[in-house]
């Protein structure tokens, strides 16, 4: 699915369908056509575009599938997770666990396009797809510059409140819900300096456990030096690119 296509289609939705008018969301689902007219990208994920015009508000709501989102372009948009208020950067990876309000602001003038991809196939054939509209009281505007979450497991490789393992016991998600770019970015130099070039990949995974974002989902990125042909691999799950 080329980027040059879906700028067009969202620009043009856009325009043409308010958030506010039958639906709380503007996305373009990725279907395979392989798959007899689901709306999946494969039979364990769901992928789509999302498109948060200057101002908008997409409101609360919560859902028993994961997800997560990957900002593709723009600043300046807040997600409100739980009611942690969360800058959107370009790069940025953004989760959403499941059964976690969520909320989408735009208090800008120039739109947002990101990635998300949820486990929705897998929590549709499990018979355990939940869905709640969000109180009124968690319509809001926030704009913090550092969200809780953040401030808490933010703070470094290596550095985690005393005591974290006993407070997150139960949660299987990672208590971190913003990766940033800067230091992502920042990683992949360092890796690619040591190696002497090619191509290098991280992991994004729960400061607490060590464990992948979330247990459905995993999270990586790769550089990959210009120039440079990697090696081949395969695996039994399905991954989306961006």
């Amino acid at each position: 699915w080329r980027v040059a296509d879906l700028m067009d289609l969202g620009r043009r939705a856009q325009d043409l369908i308010p958030i506010d008018r039958g639906g709380d969301r503007r996305v373009f689902a990725f279907a395979n056509p392989g798959l007899k007219g689901a709306p999946y990208v494969s039979n364990t994920l769901w992928a789509a575009a999302q498109f948060l015009g200057p101002g908008e508000l997409a409101p609360a709501h919560r859902h028993s599938p994961a997800a997560l989102r990957f900002v593709m372009e723009g600043e300046g948009v807040w997600t409100l997770v739980n009611g942690d208020p969360i800058h959107m950067g370009r790069g940025d990876v953004i989760l959403t666990p499941s059964w976690n309000f969520h909320e989408h602001h735009n208090p800008g003038d120039k739109s947002m396009v990101w990635l998300d991809v949820l486990d929705l196939p897998v929590v549709e054939f499990l018979e355990a797809i939940f869905f709640e509209e969000g109180p009124s009281e968690l319509v809001d505007r926030k704009t913090d510059p550092r969200s809780v979450s953040e401030r808490q497991f933010g703070q470094g490789a290596g550095i985690v409140p005393s005591g974290s393992k006993g407070v997150m016991k139960g949660s299987r998600h990672s208590p971190l819900l913003v990766f940033r770019w800067a230091d992502v970015d920042s990683a992949l130099d360092a890796l690619l300096e040591i190696k002497g070039g090619g191509d290098a990949q991280i992991r994004y995974q729960d400061p607490v456990s060590g464990n992948d974002v979330m247990p459905t989902l995993r999270c990586e990125m790769r550089r990959v030096v210009q120039g440079t042909t990697t090696g081949a691999d395969r695996q039994t799950g399905s991954r989306v690119c961006a």
